[in-house]
Formats: C-alpha cells, sequence, structure tokens
C-alpha cells in the first residue's frame, strides 16, 4: 500500500507516470544518461492520494481511483471523547467532562486544534501548581486563563489572525479581493486561504445571551466569498461586538483594537 499525500502538488509529468503505474504496475525511469527507457515492473499495490485541492488534479488521474472519499469534520462529541481519552492516555488525567466540551466547541472541528490546546492547558495548569498536578485541578478557570495566553477567544475559539480578518472586512464595508485583505492584516494570501477562510466561510453555530438575557443563536458563515470579493455577514458583526464585551468588562484580548 502506497501513500500520496496532497497530490496536486505533483508535476503534470508525475502525474501521467502515475497512469502507467496505477493500471499496468509497471514504473518507466529515464535518464539523460541511458540511451533507451527502461521499465520495471512492480508488484501490485494499492494507491491513495489525499488533496485538498481535487480541482487541480488533471481528469484522467483523478477517474483511476475507483473510490473518491470526502472526508466530514468532527463533531463535538467526537472531539470531547478525543480530548478524554487524550487526557488519559498521555497525562494520566481524567479531564472534566465540562473542560473537555469546552476545549472540544473551541477547536474549530479539527483534531490537530483540540490537542494542541489541551496540551497548552495542561502546561498552564502544571505552572499554576509546584506539586503534581491531578484531575481535580483541571478547572474552568484555568482552561480561560490558556485561552487568555494563546489569545483564543472563549466564543468560538478562533485567533488573532482570524480576529483581524474580520475587523478589517467590516470596517471597509466593502466586498475585498484575496491579496487586498491579506497586505492589510500583513499575511501570505496562502495563509488567508488555508488557515483562516475554512472555518470563517463554513456553517458556524455562534451562541449568545441578549440584553435580556436570552440564549439566542445564529447559524451560518462568518465571512462568504463573492464574485466581487470577501465579505463580513450579521455573524462577525455580532462575534466581535460579543468579543469587544470581554475586552471591556473582563480583559480578554489586550491590545487588540476591535472596533467596526
Amino acid at each position: 500500500m502506497v501513500f500520496i499525500d496532497e497530490i496536486h502538488a505533483l508535476s503534470p509529468k508525475i502525474q501521467e507516470q502515475l497512469y502507467g503505474v496505477m493500471e499496468d504496475f509497471i514504473c518507466t525511469l529515464e535518464d539523460k544518461n541511458l540511451q533507451q527507457q527502461i521499465q520495471v515492473r512492480l508488484p501490485k499495490f494499492t494507491l491513495i492520494g489525499a488533496t485538498t485541492h481535487t480541482g487541480e488534479l488533471n481528469a484522467p488521474l483523478l477517474s483511476r481511483f475507483q473510490y473518491k472519499g470526502h472526508l466530514m469534520p468532527y463533531t463535538t462529541l467526537e472531539l470531547t471523547n478525543m480530548v478524554m481519552s487524550a487526557g488519559k492516555r498521555i497525562y494520566d488525567l481524567n479531564v472534566p467532562l465540562d473542560v473537555a466540551e469546552r476545549i472540544a466547541k473551541l477547536s474549530r472541528r479539527t483534531a490537530r486544534v483540540c490537542y494542541n490546546l489541551l496540551r497548552s492547558y495542561v502546561d498552564v495548569v502544571e505552572a499554576e501548581y509546584k506539586h503534581k498536578i491531578t484531575s481535580d485541578l483541571l478547572t474552568m478557570d484555568l482552561l480561560y486563563k490558556t485561552l487568555k495566553l494563546e489569545q483564543i477567544d472563549p466564543i468560538l475559539g478562533l485567533d488573532i489572525a482570524s480576529r483581524k480578518y474580520l475587523v478589517t472586512m467590516l470596517r471597509e464595508s466593502a466586498p475585498l479581493g484575496c491579496r487586498s485583505l491579506a497586505n492589510m492584516i500583513n499575511e501570505q494570501e496562502s495563509t488567508l486561504t488555508d488557515m483562516i477562510e475554512p472555518f470563517l466561510t463554513s456553517e458556524i453555530n455562534l451562541e449568545f445571551r441578549d440584553s435580556e438575557g436570552k440564549t439566542k443563536c445564529m447559524t451560518g458563515p462568518l465571512s462568504k466569498v463573492t464574485k466581487k470579493g470577501r465579505v463580513a455577514t450579521q455573524s462577525a458583526y455580532t462575534y466581535l461586538k460579543l468579543c469587544k464585551q470581554l475586552q471591556n468588562n473582563q480583559g480578554w484580548f489586550h491590545n487588540e483594537s476591535l472596533v467596526v
């Protein structure tokens, strides 16, 4: 079994060479020092490719993969179980259910973000106490302290780059192109398209309390990519309003400009 990660990065020539390898199990070797090509017969194997840019593959190569699977984001329940399992397996700690659920909700439906946040959380707890930490020391207050240190909000789990992205769009109040927006927040275009936008343009459940104390929920992306450019949604405005309240009342997001 052979794995190829991010096969869209392969050159067209290599993609063409894969056709024969996948169908006939024959690899053609070329070298300027050879008078003729050498064909090497390979034992049968299974080729598994992974890419986040399916459209960049040419049709002949893509059609040779009989099964084309699509990975779905993790659910909050799955991530919660992963946090509790990792806490026991890696740190020999029983992570409280409420803390595990909170970490899962702030992980943007991504396992690696979930594990990184758990690792940072345990580091903060260890720094708080001189003796060996136990499960009863894993409190929600220390989780919020971790989030403050990591500059991650306790609402959706967004970092400072994502907030700058949203603040800039709302201040401009006009569609922005990828290059212009990247320059305005001092980030690479690839950072926007590969790191920031995938979550912001997905279906997000934003839960909050209104002025009367009632729980409300807004569902939808915080950013939309239109023909004219990127535009922020009403959910983005509500999210930044909640962040501003945290900044004014509880000291979150130190030195960040959240005025829109």
